[in-house]
């Protein structure tokens, strides 16, 4: 089939020319439509020229969205880093206090507890069940250091216990007395 195209303006081509061109043009669609016919030629142009817009669009849309994609990662990596940057610091902190504040309340505690135990003291320690256990301890180590010069220097008046006696008897030796504190390791 043959079509004539007329020239129009400046730039066209000749008759002859452009019979050529789609006479040339419509031989290779009919390698895939096996025909000549013109709309069956426009319909596939149609179709063709759809296919590619589509694709076209497409690879657009994927193009755009891998530079989005790239530009958020670039931009939302520091902010994420600067994100756990500022949780671990601030759950650091956090620890950091908390220790403190325990490692206080412990020691206040203890000062109390050491307070109110040495408050509760009286002047004189009654001996038996009711010592202390820890004076109970202090009073074996000083019988054993002391027995020898308690032995020596024999117990003196207002001492009622060897511990006593052995106290009196250093404190004597060097010019001394029992002083009072001296006397709860006595009965």
């Amino acid at each position: 089939m043959w079509y004539r195209v007329r020239r129009r303006g400046r730039g066209g081509c000749g008759e002859e020319e452009c019979l050529v061109v789609v006479r040339s043009f419509e031989k290779s669609l009919s390698i895939f439509l096996n025909t000549h016919d013109r709309q069956t030629s426009i319909i596939i142009i149609i179709i063709i020229t759809i296919i590619i817009i589509i694709i076209t669009i497409i690879i657009t849309i994927i193009i755009i969205t891998i530079i989005i994609t790239i530009i958020i990662i670039i931009i939302t990596i520091p902010i994420i880093i600067i994100i756990i940057i500022t949780i671990i610091i601030t759950i650091t902190t956090i620890i950091i206090i908390t220790i403190i504040i325990i490692i206080i309340i412990i020691i206040i505690i203890t000062r109390q507890q050491c307070s109110v135990m040495f408050s509760r003291f009286p002047a004189r320690f009654p001996a038996g069940p009711e010592e202390p256990r820890f004076l109970m301890l202090l009073r074996a180590q000083l019988k054993l250091k002391l027995s020898g010069e308690a032995s020596e220097r024999g117990p003196q008046q207002g001492s009622s216990s060897v511990t006593e006696s052995a106290l009196g008897g250093v404190f004597s030796r060097s010019g001394g007395e029992v002083s009072h504190r001296w006397r709860v390791f006595g009965q």
